[in-house]
């Protein structure tokens, strides 16, 4: 049953699943632009699994959810995964995949890893983090739920960053994650402000 009484409850899971009721998960495809990034990192999609992955490693998982919502698993050799973000739309998710792939390409390219400023107050404006529920913490833009990651720590380093890359542009994005510094999107170790 999906639970109504607040906006960031639509995000939860019990165990290995959705709270979504009987509806059964629907189909998520990577965009040409998200898949050719990831191809840039030498990530193959393999659309009827919804699987991504490097060769010789797990990869990541994903699985729709009704109202086009999009949940990401860290899969494992030994078990089931680990859900490592519960994204509101697929643009959300197309944003983060590319965050994630992003790190892959500069090592790929040897450049410096790109350090994202993560603290609360870090949060790109009209922005806010909702208060920790069952070990996993919510992205709102106003009042409307983002995404929503576990963890303590791991939330606000996949969060925060998110907040400010969905102000950008796929193609931005690409910029700042093969800019030395990591320009548009950093200045200087911050995020640069939008004009």
């Amino acid at each position: 049953m999906i639970a109504t009484t607040a906006p960031h409850q639509y995000f939860w899971r019990r165990g290995a699943s959705i709270i979504v009721g009987d509806v059964p998960p629907t189909q998520f495809d990577l965009s040409p632009e998200c898949l050719g990034w990831a191809q840039l990192a030498r990530y193959r999609w393999d659309v009827a699994a919804a699987v991504l992955r490097r060769p010789g490693e797990p990869g990541y998982g994903f699985r729709g959810a009704p109202g086009g919502r999009v949940e990401m698993i860290e899969l494992v050799d030994d078990g089931p995964g680990e859900r490592i973000l519960y994204a509101a739309d697929a643009t959300v998710m197309e944003c983060f995949v590319f965050t994630v792939v992003g790190d892959d390409v500069r090592d790929d390219l040897d450049l410096p890893y790109l350090e994202f400023p993560s603290g609360p107050a870090d949060i790109a404006p009209h922005y806010h983090l909702g208060e920790g529920v069952n070990g996993s913490r919510t992205l709102f833009r106003r009042d409307s739920p983002v995404a929503a990651t576990p963890g303590d720590h791991a939330n606000l380093s996949a969060l925060v960053p998110l907040s400010h890359c969905l102000g950008y542009s796929l193609d931005e994005l690409k910029q700042s994650f093969l800019h030395q510094g990591g320009a548009p999107l950093l200045r200087g170790g911050r995020y640069a402000p939008r004009k």
